[in-house]
């Protein structure tokens, strides 16, 4: 990542503040090179033609800088290449009213370009959810067929389709998928359809990214990865730092593919850290797609929470469903799912024929639930079977660990620990190596428990209070770490950022949240204070 150096900005009522405006690599352009937005126009109505021609210019770096109001524009788009665009602190670009009739127009659509980097801590890009109630592609961002992609900082929100869509341009001239695309500490909110698309990508790093609220039109998954055709991708994939809230029906989707489309590369899918507190109504995880031409590759999902808030108890509906479950490799490491009803099902709707599918691996894994069912339901149906369901669980129920397998031919080799209750346990957080840390370096939070037993993971969440803003400040967490089955502690890295100057420390409180589900004899919180960059 490229070292950003800052100017002292005027804003508009006079009040200034600093700005990421350039990369290290960029200083030795003269400020001619440097294209602010308002030098060639602002209007608080419709702003679209100075934007577009920022967008079309020549220039390394364009700087949407702030105004009194909104930047209020229709559908933008950019094809260049060799592109540097900053939205500074506190702008927000706004979709106008009436402006997008069209179901397929996104608020920025970038087709084809290389080499284009989007800066927009403190930022934001917004649509008007209520005015689409039809159609379901007016993306917050599209990406279509680019290359060497990085967005930083944004928070898109309120679109009539996806937050953000990483996806095939469809022209011949033009790769069949988006490759080396880093998504970070972005914020997707509120979105008709998902979060966050991933259609065709091979190389896609995101690292700290937040999808809350997704609600209007199917499937309305936090983050949806589903190629569609023949010649796209879901390769490379690695996701970090992940938190999901609020959305209506999945927390993760995972296509396969469809009837007679095999993908043109081995998918492949690495997730790490994610924390995923839904409503009722909120699935975990499906798969789905075609068992008889699922194409090659694997899934990893490892140190994971899935929960849902209902009472005290903070348990609700989650529930892990394989459709058409594809007979690949797919994993689940030290992932821990809570709630109050059938925790896990895994099914095969396949054709009336004689097919084995599964190839699915529990290692060190947890299910939470206070109800008398059984944590994991196998169905079959006629002439088909499902197997290759293994690992190690530890369940923890009251009313103890069942496997249903009553429906169809089934075969399940699973390790399971049963606790009829959680072990006691006391989780304290300290900071390595002490209180104190300098803005744009790094920080350690340390996760210890003390328990008699350790033989499953525990995870482990907490709260982020204090002066210091997420994303600008520090970069996105999480808001939960796993202590690996049989270890004692874990350490959490906190990304300390250097988005807005200040002349004074900035104080960040973490906090380990209660439980119900884990019994602990205290609560423990560390506080970091963030100290001004020298300068």
């Amino acid at each position: 990542m490229s070292t950003i150096r800052r100017r002292t900005i005027l804003l508009a009522g006079g009040a200034s503040a600093a700005a990421t405006v350039l990369p290290a690599s960029f200083s030795a352009h003269a400020d001619d090179a440097i294209l602010r937005v308002s030098s060639l126009g602002f209007d608080a109505a419709d702003s679209t033609r100075f934007l577009q021609q920022a967008l079309n210019s020549s220039a390394r770096v364009v700087v949407i800088d702030r105004q009194a109001s909104d930047w209020v524009t229709g559908p933008l788009f950019l094809k260049r290449d060799d592109l540097h665009l900053v939205l500074e602190p506190g702008v927000v670009v706004t979709a106008k009213e009436g402006a997008f009739p069209s179901t397929t127009s996104c608020l920025l659509t970038i087709t084809g370009s290389r080499n284009v980097t989007i800066d927009g801590y403190g930022a934001t890009l917004a649509m008007n959810k209520p005015e689409y109630t039809t159609g379901e592609w007016r993306m917050g961002l599209s990406a279509l067929s680019v290359s060497d992609l990085t967005i930083r900082g944004l928070t898109i929100r309120d679109s009539g389709g996806d937050g953000l869509y990483l996806g095939n341009a469809k022209k011949s001239n033009l790769p069949t998928y988006c490759s080396n695309v880093t998504v970070q500490d972005v914020w997707l909110d509120n979105h008709r359809r998902n979060g966050v698309s991933i259609i065709s990508v091979d190389g896609l790093l995101m690292d700290g990214v937040v999808v809350t609220n997704t609600n209007g039109t199917a499937p309305m998954a936090a983050i949806d990865v589903e190629p569609n055709q023949a010649t796209e991708r879901a390769s490379n994939i690695v996701l970090r730092n992940v938190r999901t809230a609020g959305n209506e029906r999945v927390s993760l989707q995972y296509g396969v593919g469809r009837p007679g489309v095999a993908a043109a590369a081995p998918m492949g899918v690495e997730i790490d850290n994610w924390r995923s507190d839904e409503p009722a109504t909120c699935r975990s995880i499906i798969v789905s797609g075609p068992a008889d031409d699922s194409p090659e590759g694997s899934f990893t999902l490892r140190n994971a929470l899935f929960e849902t808030a209902s009472g005290g108890a903070r348990l609700a509906n989650s529930l892990l469903a394989y459709d058409k479950t594809p007979a690949r490799p797919f994993l689940m490491d030290q992932v821990t799912f809570a709630g109050s009803q059938i925790p896990q099902r895994v099914w095969a709707t396949l054709p009336a024929r004689a097919v084995v599918t599964g190839g699915f691996e529990w290692r060190d894994c947890v299910v939470v639930s206070d109800q008398d069912e059984p944590w994991l339901q196998v169905q079959a149906v006629p002439d088909s079977r499902v197997t290759e369901l293994t690992g190690r669980v530890t369940v923890i129920n009251p009313h103890g660990a069942r496997i249903d397998q009553s429906f169809g031919d089934t075969e399940v080799d699973v390790d399971v620990t049963e606790l009829l209750q959680p072990p006691a346990t006391t989780v304290r957080a300290r900071l390595l190596p002490g209180r104190t840390a300098v803005r744009g370096g790094t920080a350690t939070m340390v996760v210890t428990r003390s328990s008699a037993d350790l033989r499953a993971p525990l995870a482990v969440t907490y709260s982020a209070t204090g002066s210091a803003e997420e994303r600008i400040d520090y970069g996105v967490l999480s808001g939960m770490a796993v202590i690996p089955a049989g270890e004692a502690s874990v350490e959490v890295t906190i990304r300390l950022l250097d988005v807005i100057a200040r002349n004074r420390p900035v104080r960040l409180d973490l906090s380990i949240e209660d439980s119900s589900r884990y019994r602990r004899g205290d609560q423990s919180s560390c506080t970091l204070m963030i100290h001004p960059t020298p300068r």
